[in-house]
């Protein structure tokens, strides 16, 4: 059994047959792969600026499980897709064809192959042009899909009238897992048309889709989705009834992992709403509160998330309004947080005193990678992470992402000097972003040259620092 994942990046032109095979980096010709290594399993190309004549070689493929054309299908090809696809319909399992263009009319066509594709799990058709009459195609065809557990319509253009042709898909088919729908501009009918056809979902994704007050009604019936486990309903402007019905939702949602609220821009009393309910979802394991202007107090109410959220392992609370004192708020609480891997506090107005309460709580926290980058942290800031990354007993960073942080040369003088330490061996810093940060020419010169004796470090981001 061989998967065979071919992923070209051939961009701006037409590039003939001949062409791609002289890119390509196995050691066999596409050819002779496809002639002589059998049964393939899995067939990926991304970012192709597809030729047809490769498409005529892929005909003689059978029993092919799962098929991946990302961004790569011209019109010229359409037409040997639907051969490709209606020749494997009986083992095909996945299908990807985001971000293709893929119109309504070509919807149409495709919908009547998948008729036929009775083992299809996973269909992924995101970022194309389906919109609202390609989107009522498929929920015709798809609810004679019963293996059909994951579908994926994200940014297609969808609008009211094909959500709700599609909530009549998810009210037939209790065997539709995972449903994504977002960026789709749904509108209130659309938004009203998935009020009670949800309750099977193990993840919803209906994020992008601006709600605003018109999402009140199917917020408070997501407390009916008791086995949700990964939710998403980001950058939404929920407003503060919105807010109210979700804080009253979530205690229902018990098996909630991930969850994703970020970009609604709640105030003051939102934020505090929901981390009072937030600190009873004991089982999340990935959270994103980022762009939703929490300050210094709501920073302050957040921070007692951490003591019951003991199993947060992804945490970001980017783009928000995050000064020194809520940072050390939270550098307070951080150490009771013995899962957490990724902190993300990008994008604030944290300050040198802030980054060194962070800092000082780093030594006892888990984490691997940090986001620190369009901060105010300047070369005090990078001197006091840069004092805690000497501690023999702190090992752990592997990523950290100061770009954009005004450290300066001295700043980054500090880092630089750590990384090459011959006493601190147990360092295992690999990413490291400096970029945008004043350091100048000169100075990045000879950090270069300084950390050329780092094995460890595998990236280091030093661009945008002229003079």
């Amino acid at each position: 059994m061989f998967i065979i994942i071919l992923e070209f990046v051939l961009l701006n032109e037409i590039w003939t047959f001949e062409q791609i095979l002289l890119l390509n980096k196995t050691s066999k010709s596409v050819y002779l792969v496809f002639d002589e290594i059998k049964p393939l399993l899995e067939i990926s190309f991304y970012r192709n600026n597809f030729h047809p004549k490769v498409f005529s070689k892929l005909q003689n493929l059978s029993n092919i499980n799962f098929l991946k054309f990302k961004d790569c299908i011209s019109v010229d090809c359409l037409d040997q897709l639907l051969e490709l696809i209606s020749s494997n319909c009986n083992t095909l399992k996945r299908l990807d064809l985001s971000d293709n263009w893929i119109n309504a009319n070509y919807t149409k066509r495709l919908s009547g192959v998948l008729r036929t594709c009775t083992s299809l799990n996973h269909l992924d058709l995101s970022c194309n042009r389906i919109r609202s009459e390609g989107a009522t195609e498929l929920a015709e065809v798809l609810s004679s899909l019963t293996s059909l557990n994951h579908l994926d319509l994200r940014s297609n253009k969808i609008k009211a009238e094909g959500a709700e042709s599609l909530a009549s898909l998810i009210s037939q088919c209790p065997f539709i897992k995972h449903f994504d729908l977002s960026d789709n501009n749904i509108g209130i009918e659309g938004t009203h048309s998935l009020v009670g056809v949800l309750t099977n979902l193990n993840s919803l994704n209906l994020s992008y889709n601006w709600f605003e007050d018109q999402g009140n009604d199917l917020i408070e019936n997501l407390k009916e989705c008791t086995i949700l486990t990964n939710l998403s309903i980001a950058d939404n402007n929920i407003d503060i009834e919105g807010v109210k019905r979700f804080g009253r939702v979530l205690p229902y949602l018990t098996r909630l992992i991930t969850l994703n609220i970020s970009g609604n821009r709640f105030d003051v009393e939102g934020t505090d709403i929901l981390t009072g309910v937030l600190r009873k979802c004991t089982t999340l394991t990935h959270l994103d509160f980022s762009s939703n202007y929490m300050d210094e107090v709501g920073c302050t109410s957040f921070a007692q998330v951490f003591e019951q959220c003991i199993s947060l392992v992804h945490l970001n609370l980017g783009r928000n309004l995050i000064r020194s004192a809520g940072a050390t708020s939270l550098a307070g609480v951080l150490g009771q947080c013995t899962a957490l891997s990724h902190l993300d506090l990008s994008d604030n107005m944290i300050e040198a005193d802030g980054i060194a309460s962070l800092a000082l709580a780093l030594i006892c926290s888990p984490i691997k990678y940090l986001n620190l980058s369009c901060n105010l942290l300047g070369s005090d800031g990078a001197e006091s992470l840069a004092s805690v990354l000497v501690y023999p007993q702190y090992p752990k960073l592997v990523s950290l992402d100061l770009c954009n942080t005004r450290i300066g040369p001295n700043g980054a003088a500090s880092l630089a000097r750590v990384l090459v330490c011959p006493h601190n061996l147990s360092l295992a810093i690999k990413y490291l972003n400096l970029c945008n940060n004043g350091i100048g020419l000169e100075m990045v010169n000879t950090i270069s040259n300084m950390v050329e004796q780092c094995s460890k470090l595998q990236t280091l981001n030093l661009s945008y620092n002229e003079d």
